[in-house]
Order: structure tokens, then C-alpha cells, then sequence
């Protein structure tokens, strides 16, 4: 039986989860899974012979800087000294659980939060100045390029930030919290753009 999707947003009246101005857009970004892969050893410096193992078994090969995203469907973030996040398109996400899955060991925990994450893309020249009005890193190219990611404070709420281009970013945030979320960027817009 297929799964029917809710957006998160439509407990405030977002039906299709799009805002427009002159120089931004935001859109929910419904079509994209969230799996996240956690080694057992939580420490700052984790041992990665179980990672090195797993990445054998599928063929994988992890990013292993810190707060960068590489790859395409699925793009893999090491967001944590032992986490990693995979962003997949909803339709790819089943069968990369099921890969992954059949490939790790109890070294290796694989969580599927798709239902549990949303995904707010918000692009256009004004991106990074809105995103500066509630976020306390510096996002200067220099500083967050491409690909760049951070678990920062957005307004009151916990999100992970991912550049994807000059002027597009990824706001992953939990389902819960994408409604205060996205009231808080349509407010935050209107000192950049009048017209919505």
C-alpha cells in the first residue's frame, strides 16, 4: 500500500508550500527522504573500521570531512563525528533503506526519518540575508560555500543548513517545527521583499 504524505505545514493553512517575492522563494521540498546513518562509537573521534566495513559491503564511499554534502540522490552529510545523513528522493529512499539495511552490522544504526524532517528550500538573491536575520553563523561564501553544511539555530528552532548553490539553500528542520519555521521566514522576507 502506498504511503500517503502529509505536509507538516498544513496544520497552518499551507497548501502547497511555496512563497514568492521579488528577490526569494521558498518552497517545501515534499519529494525528498531523510535516512540517517549513526556508528555505535559516539565519540568525538570515532574509530572508522566499522564505517570502512559497511562502505565495502555497499560499495559506498561516505564523506569524511565534517559539514559537507556530496553526491546526488542520495547526497551524503556527515553532520556529527558519527553520523551521516542521506537525502534521497522519496521514491529512492525504500530501496536505499533496504540496501543499507542488509548491508550493516550492530556497529552501524540506520534511521529512517523521513516523516520526522522537513525540507524548506529557499533561493533567489536575498537568500543569504534572510537566513542572516535569524542565524547566528557567518554565511559569506568564503566562510559557507557550496555544499557547506551546519546544525544551527534559525530563529528559535534547530535546522540543518546546506548550501547548494550561491544563492539556494536546504533548511532541514523537524516536522514539528517547520509550521513556527516557515511563519518565521515569511515574516523574516517582508523586510526584503513587499510584494508575496
Amino acid at each position: 500500500m502506498a504511503e500517503t504524505f502529509q505536509s507538516p505545514l498544513a496544520p497552518i493553512g499551507i497548501a502547497q508550500g511555496v512563497y514568492v517575492a521579488r528577490s526569494l522563494r521558498f518552497t517545501e521540498r515534499t519529494g525528498l527522504g531523510h535516512v540517517q546513518l549513526r556508528l555505535a562509537d559516539p565519540r568525538a573521534t570515532p574509530d572508522l573500521a566499522a564505517l570502512e566495513r559497511f562502505e565495502q559491503r555497499t560499495g559506498l564511499t561516505l564523506p569524511r570531512a565534517p559539514n559537507r554534502a556530496e553526491g546526488d540522490d542520495p547526497a551524503w552529510i556527515r553532520h556529527a563525528p558519527s553520523r551521516w545523513l542521506a537525502l534521497a528522493s522519496r521514491d529512492a529512499t525504500a530501496s536505499l533503506l533496504a540496501r543499507l539495511d542488509a548491508a550493516r552490522d550492530d556497529e552501524i544504526g540506520l534511521f529512517d526519518l523521513t516523516a520526522a524532517r522537513c525540507a524548506i528550500e529557499i533561493e533567489g538573491a536575498s537568500a543569504a540575508d534572510l537566513l542572516a536575520c535569524g542565524c547566528p553563523i557567518d554565511l559569506d561564501p568564503s566562510s559557507f560555500a557550496v555544499d557547506a553544511c551546519a546544525s544551527t539555530l534559525l530563529g528559535q528552532a534547530l535546522v540543518l543548513l546546506h548550501r547548494r548553490a550561491a544563492d539556494r539553500f536546504d533548511v532541514h528542520v523537524e516536522s514539528s517545527l517547520a509550521p513556527y519555521l516557515w511563519t518565521w521566514l515569511v515574516q523574516a522576507a517582508r523586510e526584503f521583499d513587499v510584494a508575496a
